[in-house]
């Protein structure tokens, strides 16, 4: 499956991009990743600012699944009710939309997947002692 990723300048993990689409045969659209499979379906809304925090942590944990990343299943789940208890709805769901972006937290740390967010998000490479410090 061919998968588009959008690298910003001088970054070497990918952000995603995330569609509504409506799949043949459901009830009604969810949001997926856009990649060439989802691009052939019926794409509702670009607009990820429409994506609810329930949204983004059920396609993430989905995501999860499908590479077999088992031990992710339910976690961005966990995740979803800690950031809205503590940061409130608006908050979480930013903070949910970016982790979404870089691939759930599976794919943010390269489990079962290409991608990794260490370099992004300026905390090292993968695998290598990091120094503490975010700044």
């Amino acid at each position: 499956m061919d998968i588009v990723q959008v690298f910003y300048e001088g970054d070497d993990a990918p952000i995603w991009d995330i569609v509504q689409v409506f799949y043949e045969g459901d009830d009604a659209p969810i949001w997926d990743y856009l990649d060439s499979w989802v691009e052939k379906e019926e794409i509702v809304s670009r607009d990820e600012s429409q994506a609810t925090l329930e949204d983004l942590v059920w396609l993430c944990d989905r995501k999860a699944e499908a590479v077999n990343a088992h031990d992710f299943c339910g976690i961005h789940r966990l995740l979803g009710a800690v950031l809205y208890q503590q940061q409130g709805r608006e908050a979480a769901t930013k903070t949910m939309l970016r982790i979404t972006k870089l691939g759930g937290l599976h794919g943010m740390g390269g489990v079962c997947s290409d991608g990794d967010a260490y370099t992004i998000l300026g905390v090292g490479e993968p695998g290598k002692d990091w120094d503490g410090s975010y700044g």
